[in-house]
């Protein structure tokens, strides 16, 4: 396909391949946008009484037209220590803007003002440093520590970890959120993060149960409580991931997130490779 901004001839041929994993075909080529570095870029923490309330300041955020550069916010529970984890703690807020230097005054004038409505508390700004600083970090939980054995596998001896990345309409936000707690507890299932970043549509919810005498029972737990959630996710209207793809593993939910549309990609997914050597399994395909 060509590199141009915009085309109305027809299929877009890209989006077979954005997102469908490797089923469709092998991408061998692809073309970078690059963006300026801007000339200003501020980033602050605040903490919030509670979730309810912050997510409120953010839609109004958004609401008024501002588009952060960074937006992760985030509630925290009890749970065992974990690499990339913050401890227990009130919903906690970072947010920056980038551009220029007008522009990033001026989005932060109308932010704040927002933030104040909900009585949001201003961190000091080392913490929001040390946020930038350390964002990355989860992917040191993936070094090798001895062959075959990375960080994480230490980590998470003990506890079966989950997580369900799910973009919803905004409205259906706090209903997710209440009816997800409510299926974790009764699959015996902990929370230890909740919270939306980038845009608050996009939602992130990370799960623990610890692995006791029984790993194998504790792994399906977790999996029936992912699953349930999930559920709860499509019955609400939203989508069961934005960030890591379908997969494997959630490929037996891909008829109820697609519906009749499935049966489509699976003709189209037949016409591309007949065979069926492209990826098999992975996205219900």
């Amino acid at each position: 396909t060509r590199a141009a901004a915009r085309s109305t001839t027809g299929l877009d041929l890209k989006r077979l391949f954005i997102g469908t994993e490797g089923t469709f075909g092998v991408v061998t080529a692809a073309t970078l946008r690059v963006f300026p570095v801007p000339e200003r870029e501020e980033i602050h923490g605040f903490s919030v009484r509670d979730f309810g309330t912050g997510f409120r300041g953010i839609a109004w955020i958004y609401d008024s037209g501002l588009t952060p550069s960074v937006m992760d916010f985030e509630e925290t529970f009890p749970a065992p220590t974990l690499p990339w984890r913050s401890e227990e703690g009130p919903p906690t807020l970072y947010l920056g803007f980038a551009g220029s230097r007008e522009i990033v005054v001026a989005s932060w004038r109308l932010a704040r003002r927002h933030l104040r409505s909900v009585a949001a508390r201003p961190l000091p700004d080392r913490e929001a440093r040390e946020y930038w600083r350390t964002r990355h970090d989860i992917i040191y939980a993936h070094d090798e520590v001895s062959p075959g054995v990375t960080r994480a596998d230490l980590f998470l001896k003990d506890v079966i970890f989950d997580y369900v990345h799910a973009a919803l309409p905004r409205s259906r936000v706090l209903s997710y959120r209440r009816a997800a707690l409510a299926v974790l507890r009764r699959h015996g299932v902990k929370p230890i993060g909740f919270g939306v970043w980038t845009q608050p549509e996009l939602v992130s919810l990370e799960v623990v149960r610890p692995a006791g005498q029984d790993r194998t029972a504790s792994r399906i737990a977790v999996a029936a409580a992912v699953d349930d959630v999930i559920h709860r996710v499509h019955a609400l209207g939203g989508s069961m991931e934005y960030v890591h793809g379908v997969g494997a593993k959630l490929a037996h939910l891909m008829d109820e997130e697609l519906g009749l549309g499935l049966a489509t990609v699976r003709k189209v997914k037949r016409a591309l490779d007949p065979a069926g050597t492209l990826n098999p399994g992975k996205a219900g395909l």
